[in-house]
């Protein structure tokens, strides 16, 4: 419990979404530049990457705080927003997944997935979260 609540984790998680807003914005122009073109495997690495550090840590917190995690006053907007983040990006993979194990092309799956990528440029929003964070260590 201690190490959740140290600003050494505060500030790794805060360095990994950072870093995320970071790639988001190169697989954003990327995707802009390249409009036919699916992200390359990279991207797709990264992006896993990614997700199994904020899903760990979702996870840790979650079986650490137990009902407090959703219930806590000064931290259950942002805890639920998190969780909101994550599981939009497992649905994502997951959508990504099917459509690469399915050679048909269903138009709900792409629509769907195309929704979900557009999404991805809301885990920007987890900087506010950071910079939040940052305030409060003032």
């Amino acid at each position: 419990k201690g190490v959740l609540n140290s600003t050494r984790f505060d500030n790794a998680i805060g360095f990994l979404i950072l870093l995320n807003a970071l790639t988001i914005g190169i697989q954003t122009d990327y995707a802009a530049k390249n409009i036919t073109e699916n992200f390359p495997t990279e991207y797709q690495i990264i992006e896993r990457i990614f997700l199994a550090c904020f899903a760990l840590e979702l996870s840790l917190r979650i079986y650490v705080q137990k009902l407090s995690f959703f219930c806590e006053w000064k931290t259950w907007m942002w805890n639920y927003f998190d969780m909101c983040i994550v599981l939009a990006q497992i649905c994502e993979e997951v959508l990504t997944l099917v459509q690469a194990s399915n050679d048909s092309t269903n138009a709900e799956q792409f629509k769907l997935l195309r929704l979900l990528r557009i999404l991805r440029i809301v885990r920007i929003l987890r900087v506010v979260r950071v910079l939040h964070l940052i305030s409060e260590l003032r």
